[in-house]
């Protein structure tokens, strides 16, 4: 049995998760071309930071607003997610997956522990597809099953186990996640 709810979707979100008694939005960049992101760009193009500290700060922060949120970021850097979320009153670290002997469990326990991840992900030379080729932002609010509840904010399939999250798609040197205490 699901211990999470798939809502309705809106003009800018896919669908809502109901998930530890909160809603949680999953905002897609195809939305979102008409707000500035990163010097010359733009949230469809390179934002996936943004919508990820979105979509995980939309079960604790009332009518968060995607562009509030991109003009306090101004880049998608895991140091610029950090500022944000001290912005918003919220304690965060760092781990990069290179630089931790033990991630699996971590992560697992921040979960388990009813709190959110913010991961840095690639798709770059794994079959199937997931996420985006590049490095990519998702958000991550919960574990069931031993599969995450991602919000992803591309289109792509998010949909695999944690074992594969961090084996799979963590193959770049600067891949990591961000664990947010809330």
């Amino acid at each position: 049995m699901n211990k999470y709810l798939i809502g309705p979707k809106g003009r800018t979100y896919s669908r809502t998760i109901t998930f530890n008694g909160r809603k949680f939005f999953e905002h897609k960049q195809k939305y979102y071309s008409d707000i500035v992101f990163w010097d010359n760009s733009n949230i469809k193009e390179s934002g996936c930071a943004v919508l990820a500290l979105v979509n995980v700060l939309s079960g604790y922060v009332p009518n968060i607003e995607v562009e509030e949120v991109a003009n306090i970021m101004k880049y998608g850097t895991f140091s610029r997610i950090k500022e944000t979320l001290k912005y918003y009153g919220y304690k965060s670290e760092i781990v990069y997956k290179n630089d931790s002997n033990d991630l699996y469990n971590k992560v697992l326990k921040h979960l388990n522990d009813g709190k959110v991840l913010i991961a840095l992900v690639s798709s770059k030379n794994v079959v199937p597809f997931k996420f985006s080729i590049n490095n990519h932002f998702i958000g991550i609010i919960g574990i069931e099953d031993n599969k995450p509840i991602i919000l992803n904010s591309e289109d792509s399939s998010s949909d695999c186990t944690l074992d594969e999250l961090i084996d799979k798609y963590m193959n770049g040197e600067n891949n990591g996640f961000i664990f947010i205490e809330v």
